[in-house]
């Protein structure tokens, strides 16, 4: 990412509604977080963040997610996703069983989660108050030196917990840095790509979706979180933004193309729109087909794999003519 800040620093890396950063300023912006982070780790654990330290993220849908993730990447930590929509037993189970002592969030988010500064007061990091803004604009905006590699964690991401609790799933940078380099390169990202975020950052999918682009040059749009699930709202902001790539389990994907042709909308509206990735779900032929006549020049991939193995070990692309017999295969 500080490779491409240099490469790019005036481009746009992330947006929000009506709020930019350019990869000048969120670098900037995250690396007074990471200086913030270490001083604050240190004074409550006694000792400097090593490797591997988890840091708790729990943040609603804006600028401050991005800046958080990458704050805590360049610290040195792994960040850990807890979603504020979880119910609060499950949250709570999340911290204990990760925890080391920082959680960075929100005002708004700590008022409706009452149990945060409860529970957690002296461990928090409101990243938007007064106070803690007071303390970033003191740090320095430069460049972090490095203490995690390759070999370290990047991120935990918790299962479902559908065969009991839920299981936190240990992610190191090499295998999220290979997925996303071989993505990029077997898609062709670069700078005028612009990535759609609907996954919440508390599924894998969702690295992808955030790294994808601030690797290449590209644009994160992160929609509010009432977008986040109104399929009218994703054509207004492929349209506006210019978006060129979107993920979707297929029944998202689905809600997408029926709110295409409830507008009878023509082809010619998503002419920005290259690339669409599909998993987690199997891809219905149905879906296939009207994706074939709705976005005939969009291109459509079936990615399978585990959260364990950075989120895809297989991918087909999808006939552009012709059709599949029973099933679309994962790759």
């Amino acid at each position: 990412f500080e490779s491409q800040v240099k490469k790019t620093p005036n481009n746009i890396a992330v947006i929000f509604e009506d709020e930019k950063l350019s990869y000048s300023d969120l670098n900037k912006k995250s690396n007074q977080l990471a200086h913030l982070i270490r001083s604050k780790y240190k004074s409550q654990n006694k000792k400097d963040l090593k490797p591997d330290s988890l840091i708790g993220l729990c943040v609603e849908r804006s600028l401050d997610m991005i800046i958080g993730i990458l704050g805590i990447l360049k610290a040195g930590g792994a960040y850990v996703p807890l979603d504020p929509d979880y119910p609060q037993d499950r949250l709570e189970y999340m911290i204990k069983d990760s925890h080391e002592g920082l959680i960075i969030t929100q005002k708004d988010v700590v008022a409706k989660d009452g149990f945060l500064d409860k529970l957690h007061h002296d461990e928090l990091l409101v990243i938007d108050s007064e106070e803690v803004q007071v303390d970033l604009a003191k740090q320095s905006s430069g460049n972090l030196d490095k203490i995690s590699g390759a070999n370290d964690l990047a991120y935990v991401i918790y299962t479902s917990g559908s065969t009991g609790k839920p299981k936190g799933t240990m992610l190191e940078h090499s295998g999220v840095v290979n997925q996303i380099t071989w993505m990029n390169a077997d898609h062709g990202c670069d700078v005028n790509d612009c990535v759609l975020n609907l996954i919440s950052y508390s599924f894998d999918g969702s690295v992808r979706q955030f790294f994808s682009p601030l690797l290449s040059g590209g644009s994160v749009v992160l929609p509010s979180m009432d977008g986040a699930k109104d399929p009218s709202y994703w054509v207004d902001s492929v349209i506006k933004n210019k978006v060129s790539m979107m993920h979707m389990v297929p029944s998202m994907f689905r809600a997408f193309l029926d709110e295409i042709k409830y507008r009878e909308a023509s082809s010619d509206s998503f002419s920005s729109l290259k690339r669409i990735t599909c998993g987690a779900e199997p891809l219905r032929i149905s879906l296939y087909e009207d994706c074939k006549d709705l976005l005939p020049k969009v291109k459509l991939y079936n990615h399978y794999g585990p959260t364990e193995a950075s989120a895809n070990v297989s991918q087909l692309l999808c006939k552009t003519d012709g059709s599949y017999a029973k099933t679309i295969p994962i790759g």
